[in-house]
């Protein structure tokens, strides 16, 4: 957990007004009165990650003690919920063994202490019905469903299909937040699953994504996707179609000593996400790019043979269906393009009628970010 409390403590003869969480009594009369934070730790029987707590406190939340942490004062206390269940505790898992029965699911989790400002969502495992591919409702959760309220502000987009490895920041609410997966009768086939670890990032905390970002992603590499996606990074394009009415950003933490920011994607398994003129397998630009599109603000063209290195912003918008051959500023085609434009950000958007497009266009995106150092 991110609540910190005070160090050791050693009282002699009279306690102070602070009430211990653990003491003992050591030779002399003296009392060791130990206080200590409530971190995340590792179990020693689970692959869960729990949260540092006394004894009785773990018991109270109805937590599993699985090792022992803060020197030996504290256990590590793992939390699972089951459907129905609520939690103010840090690092709590939602579980749902593979099922096909219909219901919702519902869990909901409230703030540790008012300084916590957001839930991180971790999908460490989710498997529900893909959207649907059926013209006219493509891309819709036609089946199964996955919501998150947030009374303190907009509700995240509507999910369903596979989002294991994905994430989301959504805002702590004083009112609590409820998770709730639907499970369709209609769709009897396939095995709902999830892991859903809930962390609760404070508001001073490092780890606190800007605001506005439903994704928060550090590093100086690594891929983004469209929630839904099913495919390699590079090998394959997705075998779903990406879900429609989609409209949030996605952020990159800038790091230390790093002043621009380079995207690329593999030809047409790395990027679908709407059907394209005729003349041309991918376009930029707000007047071309109107329902299906990524927008990275400040886009440069990196791959000119110009004598300056970056010649035009091509524009924020990008769609299409083939990321290789985007028409470059100077000629050519380029695979890669820089933004110098901070903070970094990847907005999402897709319409609400992504039916009126070809089936085959519309798989998504699995983009490669990369920083490069100022120079």
């Amino acid at each position: 957990m991110f609540l910190y409390l005070s160090a050791l403590t050693v009282l002699s003869g009279v306690l102070g007004a602070n009430i211990p969480r653990e003491s003992k009594q050591v030779p002399g009369g003296i009392f060791s009165v130990v206080k200590f934070a409530n971190d995340a730790c590792t179990s020693s029987t689970t692959a869960y990650n729990g949260t540092c707590l006394t004894s009785t406190e773990c018991e109270n939340t109805g937590g599993t003690a699985s090792g022992s942490c803060a020197e030996g004062f504290g256990v590590c206390c793992v939390l699972t919920l089951s459907s129905g269940s609520t939690s103010s505790t840090n690092n709590t898992y939602l579980v749902q063994a593979s099922t096909n029965t219909a219901g919702t699911y519902t869990y909901t989790v409230c703030p540790t202490n008012t300084d916590v400002c957001k839930l991180r969502i971790d999908f460490e495992t989710f498997v529900t019905t893909a959207a649907s591919t059926t013209t006219g409702i493509q891309g819709t959760c036609a089946d199964d469903t996955f919501t998150v309220t947030n009374p303190s502000g907009k509700n995240p987009p509507l999910l369903c299909g596979t989002l294991t490895g994905q994430h989301m920041y959504v805002d702590a609410s004083s009112q609590c937040n409820d998770l709730s997966a639907v499970v369709a009768s209609s769709q009897t086939t396939t095995n709902r699953e999830w892991n859903i670890k809930v962390t609760q990032v404070e508001c001073n905390s490092k780890l606190l994504p800007p605001t506005g970002c439903l994704q928060y992603f550090t590093g100086t590499t690594g891929f983004m996707y469209n929630y839904g996606w099913q495919g390699s990074t590079v090998n394959g394009a997705s075998t779903t179609a990406h879900l429609s009415d989609q409209d949030y950003t996605m952020c990159i933490r800038r790091e230390e000593g790093y002043c621009s920011m380079s995207y690329s994607a593999t030809a047409t398994t790395g990027f679908s996400v709407s059907t394209s003129p005729a003349t041309v397998s991918a376009i930029f630009g707000d007047a071309a790019c109107i329902k299906d599109y990524l927008r990275i603000p400040g886009l440069q063209d990196s791959g000119s043979t110009s004598a300056t290195a970056f010649v035009a912003i091509q524009g924020d918008r990008i769609c299409g269906d083939n990321w290789s051959v985007f028409p470059a500023a100077a000629g050519g085609a380029s695979t890669t393009f820089v933004t110098f434009m901070k903070p970094f950000r990847v907005g999402v958007h897709f319409g609400s009628d992504s039916g009126s497009d070809a089936d085959a266009k519309t798989n998504g995106f699995a983009v490669y970010y990369a920083q490069t150092k100022c120079s």
